[in-house]
């Protein structure tokens, strides 16, 4: 979203009824009293914010006060600039630890001389950041709530992880058949996949394994059968060798060659799968990193098309 920098902005906003959602959040006039509890709510939510996807808060924005319309933006509240001022904000926010420093913009109001409005722009950071009460918080619909552990140590790690991405593409491979008295050439579709390390950090000793199941949820993993390289029917090791991936570049090598199903015909000089689709997983393991999933998907129309697809890799949580 476009960070509102004109009343013109916020006016908009109000009047298409613009909802609050993970990466925005509106504030009342109030929101800046200065008194402990409200410095204490300036830091929870704005470390909210950076702990989560980051996003925008809007001082001076009023919500709804209609239950049905709750969370929608109602008119605006202006801030008389005298009173809280745009450093007065800054300095409450300072109290964040690890520091944080937020854009913050003033947006002058034609309803007063001094009226205005703040706009906190938040990037998400790469650590926890702890508010005022020695808390941590994240963004959850339309609030700001307590952190578990594990997503605590989740965003700490943000700084220390590879973040990869699998690139899909479908080939056609042509290869031949063989069976009691007849041999033949047959053309079939293939899944290629490679990574590209997204994450701040270089990955070291990377193994891709992917995992072909009817449902991925229920899909199993045995350390064993990557640790010497064995395979079973629902098991394939894509990287023959661990490998470090840089940060920022493409692996140009198609580490998964993964053969779909050999129906085909022909039909006006075109290949046709008569297979079914693809669903299977990805999982990348790294030194001293979490293994991380991507789930790859492609639908029947998908492969004869040969579209090619980006998948994110997830940590799980459990």
């Amino acid at each position: 979203m476009k960070t509102p920098e004109w009343q013109a902005d916020f006016e908009l906003l109000i009047k298409d009824a613009v909802e609050e959602s993970l990466t925005l959040d509106y504030k009342a006039a109030d929101s800046l009293t200065n008194t402990d509890g409200k410095k204490k709510d300036i830091t929870k939510d704005v470390s909210a914010m950076a702990n989560s996807a980051g996003g925008l808060i809007i001082y001076g924005v009023r919500e709804s006060s209609d239950p049905a319309l709750k969370h929608k933006p109602e008119a605006l509240d202006p801030i008389d600039r005298t009173v809280a001022t745009k450093e007065w904000l800054e300095h409450v926010i300072n109290n964040i630890r690890p520091r944080l420093t937020p854009r913050i913009v003033s947006v002058q109001l034609n309803t007063g001389q001094n009226d205005v409005a703040y706009v906190v722009e938040v990037q998400q950071s790469d650590t926890a950041h702890q508010a005022m009460d020695f808390r941590y918080y994240r963004r959850f619909n339309f609030e700001s709530v307590p952190m578990h552990d594990y997503e605590i140590r989740d965003v700490m790690g943000r700084a220390k992880s590879a973040a990869f991405d699998v690139w899909a593409q479908i080939h056609l491979s042509r290869g031949s058949e063989a069976g009691p008295g007849y041999a033949r050439f047959r053309t079939r579709h293939k899944l290629c996949c490679s990574l590209e390390n997204k994450g701040p950090i270089t990955g070291y000793d990377v193994v891709a394994v992917a995992i072909s199941a009817p449902n991925p949820g229920e899909a199993s993993f045995d350390r064993s059968l990557w640790d010497d390289k064995r395979q079973t029917q629902n098991l394939t090791l894509i990287s023959r060798h661990p490998f470090h991936a840089e940060l920022g570049q493409p692996l140009a090598e198609w580490l998964l060659n993964y053969g779909l199903s050999s129906d085909t015909h022909v039909q006006d000089d075109k290949v046709v799968y008569d297979g079914g689709p693809v669903l299977m997983q990805v999982r990348v393991f790294a030194r001293d990193q979490i293994p991380a999933t991507a789930v790859i998907e492609y639908s029947k129309e998908e492969i004869q098309n040969r579209v090619p697809k980006k998948f994110s890799c997830k940590v799980a949580t459990d």
